[in-house]
């Protein structure tokens, strides 16, 4: 009995993993321009977009629908938007669920290739290799992505 409770609670995670786990970004490509335009609508440079805000707004524009509809699909909770006379920047913090337990996961561009979080070519050899003895508790780290200064994130805290 406790077999099968251990076999079905290892597919439960899995499943859970799965479902939770937003690695196709072709839609956050597309809507840069829509949160873009959104935040020149609005007259602002530097915009946070809550998903649980925007769900309870009962009357969303056009934009706000287009951006709600985004982060309903791709399972964005928070998008962080930026844009100075120097550089462009946007946040997609993703996987709310899973960040309580294995940290907070984002997709992030930049207009100059910046990010904040260290950047390395793997985050799963980073992972493999990361020693909280070595380097510390904590870690925060991107690697590049296909697209011209696009990044996943990840991080422990």
């Amino acid at each position: 009995m406790k077999k099968i409770v251990g076999v079905f609670s290892v597919l439960l995670l899995i499943i859970l993993y799965m479902s939770f786990n937003t690695r196709n970004i072709q839609g956050l490509y597309n809507s840069l321009s829509v949160v873009r335009e959104y935040a020149e609508y609005l007259k602002k440079d530097v915009l946070v977009i809550n998903d649980d805000e925007l769900n309870n707004k009962e009357n969303k524009n056009e934009f706000e629908i287009k951006i709600y509809n985004e982060m309903k699909k791709n399972n964005i909770y928070r998008i962080i938007y930026h844009n100075d006379s120097k550089v462009e920047s946007i946040v997609y913090k993703v996987d709310y669920f899973m960040s309580l337990f294995y940290g907070n996961k984002s997709y992030v561009y930049s207009s100059d290739g910046y990010t904040e979080e260290m950047q390395v070519d793997s985050i799963n050899k980073f992972s493999e290799s990361f020693d909280p003895e070595v380097n510390g508790k904590e870690f925060a780290v991107c690697e590049n992505l296909e697209r011209k200064n696009w990044f996943y994130c990840e991080n422990n805290h």
